[in-house]
């Protein structure tokens, strides 16, 4: 009798487990959506993401092969979509920002729990009400107030990037950083030295 039930528990186990392997390998197809495939049932495409060279060459590989600006990929077991299509991408992040405007809660957030939030992870009315606190602070007035500097730090920018072999591929992201990390430096500077005028 035991075995019986261990044999039925085994087999609604396995027809689960198939049924969810069906379901993630139509996730994008039954969306018209294409995507590249599925390399690990349970890394989904990260296996291939960790181990390549460069993650944004990896994206662009895809997009070559899938000749689709837009695609889908999985993350463990979670779908993700790629989009390289401004128009796509503009409706999302402005004409329908409302209804995409936080950023998924990570695993770790999820462990922290939600009174230890902050600004790039919160959700839903939190988030709606640390935008309101913040948008103040970036009016048209104040922003052009940091003109003189950003300018500043961008002529240094492309002066680091002029200086760069033309023929040599480089990692934009992390020039990016650095350019980010040096406006932001230069702006806390000049900050601290009109609190004490």
């Amino acid at each position: 009798m035991i075995s019986l039930i261990l044999f039925v528990l085994i087999v609604i186990l396995l027809y689960k487990i198939i049924l969810f392997v069906n379901y993630r390998n139509n996730y994008f197809f039954d969306r018209n959506i294409p995507s590249p495939a599925i390399p690990s049932l349970i890394s989904g495409h990260l296996s291939i993401l960790w181990s390549t060279r460069s993650y944004s060459e990896q994206l662009y590989k895809w997009t070559k092969e899938l000749k689709s600006c837009t695609y889908g990929l999985f993350e463990g077991t979670r779908p993700l979509y790629v989009s390289s299509d401004v128009d796509f991408i503009q409706e999302v992040f402005t004409k329908q920002f409302n209804k995409f405007n936080s950023r998924r809660t990570t695993f770790f957030a999820r462990l922290a729990g939600i009174e230890r939030a902050h600004l790039v992870i919160a959700e839903g009315a939190q988030w709606k009400r640390q935008r309101t606190v913040l948008n103040p602070t970036f009016s048209s007035v104040k922003m052009r107030s940091l003109v003189p500097t950003i300018d500043e730090c961008a002529s240094i920018f492309i002066e680091q990037l002029n200086k760069i072999d033309e023929h040599r591929s480089i990692n934009i992201c992390e020039m990016y950083k650095r350019f980010s990390m040096d406006v932001i430096c230069k702006l806390l500077l000049f900050e601290k030295y009109f609190q004490f005028i």
